[in-house]
């Protein structure tokens, strides 16, 4: 029984990582989306873009979408793991970038502009921190495991 304590741990971190990046990965390309459709023709995307070491191309692959890949033996194998966390850091970087490549020139479109980059934030934050929340709960359970055994 002790030998499968880890491997339980394991399988129940994994789960949790699995349903957070569920969650959050679509938010994030809903973010982005939304960021790109508000950039004006001569914003300065490529420069951030060149600093974030990011190209079009790979912004463009990460916002293409959530898709499970097809792993039917393991669903929380750690390949896929590796996946999705190298497509939550593109996508995260490339929404920096968008947000620094919006114009703010006091506008009278600046308010709407800025107020919908706004809540698309809040929205990425609340599902992160819901997220970083459940990896928490599920890191002191298996502390709490661990003191006890």
């Amino acid at each position: 029984m002790d030998e499968e304590a880890p491997t339980r741990r394991c399988l129940k971190l994994r789960r949790c990582l699995h349903g957070n990046f569920s969650a959050v990965i679509p938010v994030l390309v809903d973010a982005c989306t939304t960021l790109r459709a508000m950039l004006d023709e001569d914003c300065d995307l490529d420069k951030y873009l060149d600093v974030s070491d990011l190209s079009q191309v790979d912004l463009h692959e990460a916002c293409s979408g959530f898709h499970e890949p097809d792993l039917s033996d393991d669903a929380d194998s750690l390949k896929l793991l590796r996946v999705w966390t190298t497509q939550t850091s593109i996508l995260r970087r490339g929404l920096l970038c968008y947000l620094l490549s919006l114009s703010a020139d006091s506008s009278s479109a600046d308010y709407s502009r800025w107020s919908a980059a706004v809540a698309a934030m809040r929205t990425v934050a609340v599902s992160a921190g819901s997220g970083a929340e459940q990896l928490h709960q599920v890191l002191l359970e298996d502390e709490r495991e661990l003191i006890l055994t």
